[in-house]
């Protein structure tokens, strides 16, 4: 009978591209690639190669006997490989079987006892692709009374998959600065905060996405951040009179008082325009004096 050295105990095919399958092509005769060759053989005639499989139970060890092990769809090719038919992600296991010109074979066994005649070892399929990212293209926050928000990974998250797996986790870092005691949000983590100080700005974040083997990929999302049910009022100074021989762009106006519900105190007062377009030829009339405040959110609010 043939006395040969076996193929590793495993061997291991990626998934094909955008897909949970692969085809596994078998090289016994090491004529083509060489995966899954025989190592040596110690034979004085020529013999046959019977390549089978067996798809595997999870949680058992491979059978050294004869059984399940078939055949079916599998394809000898014109190059002397063996393909198998297309197999999902996980493992199946393979028997090579030997015969020789005087058809001594590798024993049939029955059950429970071991083939030593044959080769047995298992392919594995795996998953080398990472999951898609998909981000919010824009997500907006509130800031609670205190000012800050934390908020957690997934919730930039729109739907991330992965073709061959499960995504499991998310971690997030911010790209455009950092609040005050959180610098670590530079940094990717579980999730990342926004303060008073990132109020009417629009700011960046990236999302990692990691699939049930590790690999993950990354994806960038935009965040507005508000103050939750804050409201801003304010009261304008009364008309004034002033006489014509006072300059009215310095004349030293009563102050607006501004006020704000809310937890943030970041306005200002960004503009303050005249119209004079109500005066006559001689300097008498009404003068308009508007005064301007940008609210957080990039809203504003006149006088």
């Amino acid at each position: 009978p043939v006395i040969k050295v076996c193929p590793p105990d495993t061997l291991q095919f990626p998934t094909q591209a955008g897909e949970c399958y692969a085809e596994i092509n078998l090289d016994p005769w090491l004529l083509d690639h060489g995966i899954g060759a025989v190592q040596a053989v110690v034979e004085c005639s020529p013999f046959d190669i019977y390549v089978e499989y067996l798809p595997a139970i999870p949680g058992t060890t491979q059978p050294l006997e004869d059984g399940e092990y078939i055949d079916l769809g599998i394809v000898e090719e014109a190059n002397g490989t063996y393909t198998l038919p297309l197999i999902q992600e996980g493992i199946v296991w393979v028997r090579y079987r030997f015969e020789d010109a005087c058809g001594n074979a590798s024993p049939l066994t029955g059950s429970g006892s071991d083939d030593t005649g044959s080769c047995y070892f298992e392919v594995q399929v795996v998953d080398t692709l990472a999951p898609t990212a998909i981000c919010e293209g824009f997500t907006k926050v509130y800031l609670d009374a205190t000012g800050h928000i934390e908020v957690m990974a997934e919730t930039f998250d729109d739907h991330s998959f992965d073709v061959c797996g499960e995504v499991v986790d998310f971690e997030v870092r911010r790209l455009d600065g950092t609040c005050l005691a959180h610098g670590d949000d530079a940094f990717y983590d579980e999730s990342v905060h926004f303060c008073c100080a990132d109020l009417g700005d629009t700011l960046k974040v990236m999302l990692k996405v990691y699939d049930d083997t590790g690999r993950y990929s990354e994806c960038e999302a935009q965040v507005c951040v508000a103050e939750d049910s804050a409201s801003y009022t304010w009261d304008c100074p009364e008309d004034v009179t002033i006489s014509c021989d006072e300059n009215y762009l310095t004349y030293d106006y009563s102050t607006a008082s501004f006020s704000t519900t809310g937890s943030c105190d970041n306005t200002m007062v960004i503009d303050t325009t005249f119209d004079d377009s109500n005066l006559d030829i001689c300097g008498q009339g009404i003068v308009t004096r508007t005064l301007t405040v940008l609210l957080p959110g990039g809203d504003s609010l006149t006088c």
